[in-house]
């Protein structure tokens, strides 16, 4: 699928109190926007993920989420973070009155790269943004922590 890389944009205004930040990610009339993906041979661009998000193992978490919650009709959220030693750590959530399907989760996982087994969690207890953006560095974060050992 084309070359992945940076996304860079020609114009962006700076954010409210994060001139600096926006400051330090200008190369000459460009910035970069810290997102991550690919160009096809007909010139269709793709998100893969943020920079900051990004897993060695996994060619795009958005990707891999948006196709788990596709097939597993009894998540309501699966979010992929990297563990302390940079492996794939799901979190997910199980829609009200259903239960988890183990079964279909490793069904659905069995031709992918390895993930630690997944950490469940309500909804409502996944940490998120004032924009509803699940904070997956809060995440990792309380992995380091042994939240859930």
């Amino acid at each position: 699928m084309g070359i992945s890389s940076s996304f860079l944009e020609a114009e962006r205004l700076p954010t409210i109190k994060e001139d600096q930040r926006f400051q330090d990610n200008v190369y000459d009339e460009w910035w970069d926007s810290g997102d991550y993906g690919s160009m096809d041979e007909n010139g269709h661009l793709y998100l893969k993920d943020r920079q900051v998000d990004m897993i060695d193992t996994i060619d795009s978490t958005l990707a891999l989420e948006d196709c788990l919650l596709d097939q597993l009709d009894f998540l309501s959220e699966v979010v992929f973070v990297r563990d302390p030693l940079k492996k794939p750590q799901p979190f997910l959530a199980v829609k009200e009155n259903r239960e988890m399907d183990m079964d279909a989760w490793f069904a659905a996982i069995s031709n992918m790269p390895y993930f630690n087994s997944p950490i469940i969690l309500p909804y409502d207890e996944l940490p998120r943004t004032a924009t509803m953006k699940v904070q997956r560095l809060k995440m990792e974060e309380w992995l380091k922590e042994g939240k859930f050992a």
